[in-house]
């Protein structure tokens, strides 16, 4: 009798490992298998199943190949190793700091048509961004060279982090009444965030962005997963201390690509020491990024400020076209929707 034992599986993380095409909506790995896939730990589930037939090892296989392998869960690669990936020590390198404007009233003339918010029309942006960025820089690597084919891998994935003010806004405040002693505003905001795919795609509807987008962000804010990052965070830094909350903090968005922030700005002029304003251009540095991107809305103008590493992003001001382009874009297909 031959022997009953399994064959060796690999579990090493090499490349090798089988990737899984996945057509349908994934869905985040729940913590428990977040931490089963961690090096410390590196837990794999095995499951022996006791037949009372002979089995037919092409026919479970046909079955296999059918259904568990289209599932989300059933993978063994989480993310992908996109040109907007950064490496290890992304977070210590030089950054490139770009800025463009669009119209904030373009951005209204989409929302109303589709009866959304102004964060979906920015998330669209971002995905539509994206997509057509990597298309082409998957061109130029190819050969290919152009934009107006897919050359987007088929099992492309790509992850965000989004940040969220979860303080409760109450207004902007002048800064003479902020400095009073008796003030009641508040100082410093509460960051939560979470994180969600981007889906990178080319549909034929350049709406289904938004579309997508919001279907999305929507699931987001419904599981209150910014405001369970804030509490964690908070919970965190206050047991073991700030080192410890930071070491925490950094190891999970640095299991993102992109961090994309979108912040509600002054609807009117304002001036900074007599000088009138004309944009508001934030961004970050020291974070696990190659790539991070803040839409920052002022009076009818919206800022999309970006911070990139540009080892890995040689030509931001494309990303910042691809970004402005998406806009215009959706608002030509809302205006021919419109029309019909």
């Amino acid at each position: 009798m031959g022997s009953l034992g399994l064959k060796p599986i690999n579990t090493n993380g090499q490349k090798n490992s089988t990737v899984v095409v996945i057509e349908q909506e994934q869905v985040p790995a729940s913590p428990a298998t977040r931490l089963f896939h961690t090096k410390n730990l590196n837990c794999h589930i095995i499951a022996i199943l006791g037949c009372t037939t002979k089995i037919n090892p092409d026919v479970i296989k046909k079955g296999l190949e059918s259904t568990l392998l289209n599932h989300p869960r059933f993978s063994s690669i989480p993310d992908t190793e996109t040109p907007m990936k950064g490496g290890v020590g992304v977070e210590h390198s030089p950054k490139r700091l770009v800025h463009t404007t669009v119209s904030l009233d373009d951005m209204k003339i989409v929302k109303n048509a589709l009866n959304l918010t102004i964060n979906d029309v920015v998330m669209g942006m971002a995905q539509a961004g994206f997509s057509r960025y990597l298309n082409r820089r998957y061109g130029n690597k190819n050969g290919k060279g152009s934009s107006k084919t897919n050359n987007l891998p088929k099992n492309i994935r790509l992850r965000g982090s989004i940040v969220f003010n979860i303080r409760p806004s109450t207004g902007i405040k002048a800064l003479a009444e902020m400095m009073e002693k008796k003030s009641k505003a508040r100082w410093g905001n509460k960051i939560g965030y979470v994180l969600t795919r981007l889906p990178i795609s080319l549909p034929d509807n350049p709406l289904d962005y938004i579309r997508q987008a919001k279907t999305i962000i929507d699931r987001k804010k419904l599981s209150l997963e910014s405001r369970f990052s804030f509490s964690a965070a908070k919970l965190t830094q206050d047991i073991f201390g700030s080192k410890v909350a930071a070491k925490v903090t950094r190891r999970i968005l640095s299991s993102t690509t992109v961090l994309i922030s979108n912040v509600v700005g002054p609807q009117e002029e304002i001036t900074f020491y007599g000088h009138k304003l004309a944009y508001v251009a934030p961004t970050t540095f020291g974070l696990p990024y190659a790539v991070t991107i803040h839409f920052q809305s002022y009076c009818n103008k919206m800022t999309i400020s970006m911070a990139v590493d540009p080892q890995v992003i040689p030509d931001p001001y494309q990303l910042c076209d691809d970004l402005q382009d998406s806009l215009q874009m959706f608002k030509e297909a809302v205006t021919k929707q419109d029309m019909v």
